[in-house]
């Protein structure tokens, strides 16, 4: 699952040629789930099960309207925690509620020992929740992290990890089933919650003339694929044009990270939604221009997934969208403002998605199922669970002022109870 709800860098939107690629063989079993919360492989996470699923409203969280917020499935409980709060000037958000769907009630996070933040990394070790990172209201990177035990209802300050502080202030996290690793451009650690302890990762490679400026993470099964983008530097107040995109794979207990071919026919610098869907990444839309550069902006409506043998292959170009956040399911990743059956064309075409919109893409079969479309419109920040039998759906940034809502897609049978 993609912990917490900001956008990412990818690949995406720069798609090979390729219009219709054979489907992908179905995913391994060690694959499918390797460091997803509990309830991941269910059988209720079909894309045809789904499809049959509808929308009910849950009790609000009592939380202010916010945006970035980190969120986490326990097996239990949805956890979210920090963010900005958009009705107090952006300020950094120190606080949280467990949402339980059973109960169907929030209760409030004990106070946490960490500072106020947005954009933390989260994840379910199987016995606590981790909270790393993320930004102080200043855009400055924090370099420590907390452990929370809900059985407990405790916080546990992480110790200090061997990581250099302010390194372009860029940095990834991703959870590997056994390991938080923190990547950072040219350096790297990874902590084991069971022995409370940090190991050094190899720093990735550094490209000379050319300055990182986004980073992101994917966890595949048996690896961890990394992707940076970078800039030119500044000469004499001027900054040269053009981007250029690496990426880089590492199998835990190696000693350096291996080059990842880049996607065929990259000309562009896009961001957009990555997910992991068992065994490979999947990239929807995104745009070719990084943030303040002075290039033509074009929106793209297509993707692409990412192998471990390092190959990628187009999707069917049989939806529209794909910008919203995802969640894997086991067998599916749902992604919102997006909508099957709608051939986009040319990948800079418009896209034809009505608000709340949502489709499943099983990777399996290479096809996108249509789901019911979402009561809320506005889900660019949502947090979201799949608990196995439903999929929560948070959302914090409601500009109008009111109650962030929550939405459950569950099965006809079991909203009727």
């Amino acid at each position: 699952m993609v912990s917490g709800t900001v956008t990412v860098l990818v690949l995406a939107g720069c798609a090979s040629s390729a219009k219709s690629p054979s489907p992908v063989p179905t995913t391994a079993a060690s694959w499918a789930c390797s460091a997803e919360p509990p309830g991941c492989g269910s059988a209720q996470g079909t894309a045809e099960s789904l499809a049959d699923f509808t929308w009910s409203a849950a009790p609000a969280a009592p939380l202010s309207a916010r945006i970035a917020q980190a969120s986490v499935w326990t097996g239990t409980e949805f956890l979210i925690w920090g963010g900005m709060e958009e009705n107090k000037g952006l300020t950094m958000a120190d606080n949280g509620a467990a949402y339980d769907p059973v109960a169907r009630a929030w209760t409030p996070m004990p106070a946490s020992p960490l500072s106020p933040r947005n954009s933390a990394f989260a994840a379910w070790t199987g016995a606590t929740a981790l909270f790393w990172g993320g930004w102080n209201g200043d855009g400055s990177l924090l370099m420590n992290g907390a452990s929370y035990d809900p059985a407990t209802r405790t916080w546990t300050m992480l110790p200090a990890a061997p990581l250099p502080v302010g390194i372009d202030d860029l940095q990834a996290a991703v959870w590997t089933g056994a390991q938080m690793v923190v990547i950072q451009p040219g350096a790297g650690a990874a902590f084991d919650p069971t022995t409370r302890s940090w190991t050094v990762v190899p720093g990735l490679p550094q490209v000379a003339g050319w300055h990182p400026f986004v980073i992101g993470a994917s966890w595949t099964g048996n690896e961890v694929i990394t992707w940076v983008a970078s800039q030119r530097p500044v000469v004499n107040g001027t900054r040269p044009p053009g981007f250029r995109f690496s990426a880089y794979s590492w199998v835990p207990g190696n000693q350096a990270w291996t080059i990842v071919p880049s996607q065929p026919d990259h000309a562009g610098f896009p961001f957009g939604t990555a997910a992991p869907i068992g065994g490979r990444v999947l990239f929807l839309g995104g745009k070719s221009c990084g943030p303040g550069a002075l290039c033509p902006l074009q929106d793209f409506f297509d993707g692409a997934w990412f192998a471990p043998s390092g190959t990628w292959a187009g999707l069917p170009e049989t939806y529209s969208g794909g910008s919203g956040p995802a969640v894997w399911t086991g067998s599916a990743m749902v992604v919102f403002a997006t909508k099957a059956g709608a051939t986009p064309g040319p990948p800079n075409a418009a896209p034809d998605v009505p608000s709340g919109a949502a489709a499943a893409f099983d990777p399996s079969g290479g096809a996108w199922t249509d789901l019911a479309r979402c009561p809320v419109a506005d889900l660019a920040n949502a947090s979201l669970a799949w608990t196995g039998q439903q999929l929560v759906v948070v959302t914090m940034n409601d500009e109008s002022g009111d109650t962030p809502q929550v939405e459950v897609l569950s099965s006809p049978v079991r909203n009727s109870k």
